[in-house]
């Protein structure tokens, strides 16, 4: 049966993630103002006072992370908290301290602004503590609606909300500011015979992003779950020999030869009766399903397989071994696009068009990285990417993100005229973060098989 979502969510956990800041919110000097009633909106904290009570929570983005000691993309444990926590919390004389389940929170309200700080202490799946501060600033909103978020069993919110058709046709423009998101349709998507849960979860995360762009679910199939499954416990059952080799996560050694199943992802895929053609595959080290499709998406290059147009079949696999984790996606693209019919789709747009609670930044945890200019670093502003179909020649002569005022934003275009790992994307993710609850024109300006083609839309961050 199809699954309806509202603002359709994803569970925002994943490799490439935030990094954590910590230290104290200073609270402002001079007389303090009695705290406005109803909705304050913010980052990583939103929530609604009422009287002395502060109520209605909304986490976004609090989440435990540790890091692998040889490469800081590579994540030993990452947990986060629920996007919609339980409690409220009281208000007295303008400030306030307490805790919502494993989230510490204290803060000033001072009229119509609030900061504070907040400590996630948790444990992860091996059992090992972590702990995770950092501060948060909220604006009161007059007749705000509060986000639509995760839950104390499932996570956090969708990194990025769907507000607006996910029109993923080349005209652009319009006025296509936040508002309702209209119910997105996500099929209940199609897995083999003998799938695990885990792979069934899988599944219907990537049915809700594909859904979300405005293309078709591919086939999930048993013989390239055979093959990432496989392909995940081996890299969990030599992980200390991959660190001590530097070898890439995506290749195996005939030399260890407990679970080879093959050199290379192509190479897995014909020892487990798979025809590879055009393939593709990431990896993360989360512990989770969705953790990891929702830190793919945050990426650019890990993000283009799942957005792909032309991708028909894939599969998944999950692996742990004490404090070792491993997640994986082949997938194949065929000549045509996902329909078979060969109909034209795409490009995809990601974020999609009048999307709403955009991240407004990322750190760059992603081999290989995403190139920036000398003298800037990470982090930089959220990938905002326009995936094609392979069969495209593509040529892009600009891009642009600007602001509300029409300012434009210094940013970095990638394409595959200037990146050789990009094959069908365009993309740019401004040198530094977005500001927060503004909203942002994307523009890309090129040519599709010669002609001239001119894609632009609006997303608003969180």
């Amino acid at each position: 049966m199809p699954r309806r979502l509202v603002r359709s969510r994803l569970r925002a956990l994943g490799v490439a993630i935030a990094l954590l800041v910590s230290g104290a919110c200073e609270p402002g000097d001079g007389a303090q103002v009695a705290a406005a009633s109803g909705r304050y909106v913010g980052s990583p904290v939103s929530f609604r006072i009422a009287g002395e009570t502060l109520t209605d929570f909304r986490l976004s983005g609090i989440e435990c992370r540790i890091p692998h000691p040889l490469n800081e993309a590579v994540a030993l444990c990452l947990v986060r908290a629920p996007g919609v926590p339980e409690g409220a919390l009281a208000l007295s004389g303008g400030s306030f301290s307490g805790a919502l389940g494993d989230v510490a929170l204290d803060g000033v309200v001072d009229g119509t602004t609030a900061s504070g700080t907040w400590r996630f202490e948790t444990a992860c799946p091996g059992g090992e503590a972590c702990v995770a501060e950092g501060e948060w600033e909220a604006d009161f909103v007059a007749d705000a609606t509060p986000p639509d978020g995760g839950d104390a069993s499932t996570g956090g919110d969708l990194p990025v909300g769907v507000d607006g058709a996910a029109d993923p046709g080349p005209l652009g423009g319009g006025d296509q500011g936040p508002g309702p998101a209209p119910d997105v349709v996500v099929p209940e998507p199609t897995v083999p015979t003998g799938a695990s849960d885990e792979q069934i979860e899988a599944a219907r995360a990537l049915a809700a992003i594909r859904a979300a762009v405005g293309l078709p679910m591919p086939e999930q199939i048993a013989g390239i779950n055979a093959a990432a499954q496989a392909h995940a416990e081996y890299y969990v059952a030599h992980v200390a020999q991959y660190s001590a080799a530097h070898l890439s996560p995506h290749e195996e050694n005939p030399a260890w030869p407990e679970g080879y199943t093959g050199a290379s992802a192509g190479d897995r895929l014909v020892a487990q009766g798979v025809t590879p053609g055009f393939w593709s595959e990431v990896m993360a080290f989360t512990g989770s399903a969705e953790a990891s499709l929702d830190g793919w998406m945050e990426t650019l290059y890990h993000r283009e397989p799942l957005v792909h147009p032309n991708m028909v079949r894939w599969g998944f696999g999950i692996a742990r071994a004490g404090q070792a984790r491993a997640e994986v996606i082949d997938s194949i693209n065929g000549q045509v696009s996902a329909t078979g019919s060969g109909a034209d789709l795409g490009p995809a747009l990601w974020p999609v068009r009048g999307a709403t609670e955009v991240p407004t930044r990322w750190d760059g945890l992603e081999t290989p990285k995403p190139p920036l200019p000398a003298g800037q670093s990470y982090p930089s502003g959220p990938i905002v990417t326009a995936t094609f179909e392979r069969s495209h020649a593509l040529s892009l002569a600009e891009g642009s993100l600007r602001d509300p005022a029409g300012e434009t934003v210094p940013a970095q275009v990638q394409s595959p005229d200037n990146d050789p790992y990009l094959t069908s994307t365009w993309a740019i993710y401004a040198y530094a973060p977005l500001a927060a609850r503004t909203r942002y024109t994307v523009t890309f300006h090129g040519q599709v098989d010669g002609a001239d083609t001119l894609l632009t839309w609006e997303f608003t961050t969180r």
